[in-house]
């Protein structure tokens, strides 16, 4: 009999909060700072327009392996915590973040990039041609 989804263990490394609802002109420092209080930071991440760089109004805190239990306390304490004067959500994550690899926003930026980019006219030059 399988146990229910809620009685797995989460897997070992790297755990994190999605945080929701957040302003515009939020910027990494001002997340940095509320986040920090609940333990030690490994990357943090805000999803931007790509056009005007303002916040689409949901990102992710990533926390040290170190402490297994930040991510916990970050969505108990500080959900519905202002932020600019506005409340954010935040949610423990489902997300797999890994216990090694790439780390941080940009890190985060280029590979939801190179999962959404199309394949372009390079691709097509490399498909065999038909002598």
């Amino acid at each position: 009999m399988d146990k229910p989804r809620s009685a797995v263990a989460p897997p070992p490394g790297r755990r994190g909060v999605f945080v929701g609802n957040l302003p515009g002109a939020v910027t990494e420092r001002a997340l940095m700072a509320l986040f920090s209080r609940c333990g030690p930071i490994d990357s943090l991440w805000i999803a931007r327009d790509p056009r005007n760089q303002v916040s689409l109004g949901y990102g992710y805190v990533v926390y040290s392996a170190s402490d297994p239990l930040a991510h916990v306390r970050a969505a108990r304490s500080l959900d519905g915590a202002k932020l600019d004067r506005q409340a954010v959500r935040v949610r423990p994550s489902d997300r797999d973040f890994g216990s090694r690899g790439p780390q941080g926003p940009a890190a985060a930026a280029a590979a939801a990039h190179a999962r959404a980019a199309p394949l372009g006219p390079v691709a097509a030059r490399r498909q065999p041609v038909n002598a």
